[in-house]
């Protein structure tokens, strides 16, 4: 009788011992899922929020280059035709540089990679702002020809090159930027993919 049930009561033993210890396993491993669950979502909302950002930053160094050219095309057109409707156009088109280069500044603030090589820029665009205004002003008060003459000198192409240079460099630098971040996004896309496989296995089990 007693050979009998000393192995029950061994396996009885067993399973108290082996079955909590199961159980304990299996919440920790849920509780370690959870954790990098929590994490790769985070870093994979993170990572879209920063292509999106690359993404802009692309967009309005575009803007800014169209509308320096607007601008330009604005004082042209008064300087051809004496419309003061071609004033708003400059002015318009002014305004939307300055707010371009303000946006990319809010964009790359806690990226000081990127944020360096903006501070040339602006002062590029800053200078060409003044050339453009300068040949207005040189027009209100010596008129048409005077201003004409302002314009044949070719300052105004070789600022307007070298702000092309910059931005195209910003450009480049940008497209790599949202290369890596992109392929950042796709990791976590991805872990996160395996840690929720393995949650619900482990769920299962």
């Amino acid at each position: 009788m007693n050979a009998t049930v000393q192995p029950e009561t061994h396996q009885v033993i067993q399973r108290s011992i082996v079955e909590p210890m199961a159980v304990i396993a299996v919440i920790v491993a849920l509780v370690v899922s959870g954790v990098v669950a929590t994490r790769n979502i985070h870093d994979l909302q993170e990572n879209r929020l920063r292509v999106r950002n690359s993404n802009e930053i692309l967009h309005a160094l575009l803007m800014l280059e169209s509308s320096l050219m607007d601008a330009e095309s604005g004082q042209r057109g008064y300087l051809i035709t004496g419309n003061e409707s071609y004033l708003k156009t400059f002015d318009e088109a002014t305004r939307r540089s300055f707010a371009a280069l303000d946006y990319i500044q809010s964009l790359t603030q806690n990226e000081a990679l990127q944020l360096a090589p903006l501070q040339p820029l602006r002062i590029l665009v800053d200078e060409r702002s003044a050339e453009l205004q300068h040949v207005l002003d040189v027009w209100a008060s010596h008129g048409r020809e005077a201003a004409q003459s302002a314009v044949a000198t070719d300052a105004g192409k070789r600022t307007m090159d070298r702000i092309r240079e910059k931005a195209a460099a910003m450009r480049q630098a940008e497209m790599d930027v949202l290369a890596e971040r992109e392929r950042a996004a796709a990791r976590s896309y991805h872990s996160g993919r395996t840690t929720s496989i393995l949650s619900t296995a482990i769920g299962l089990i």
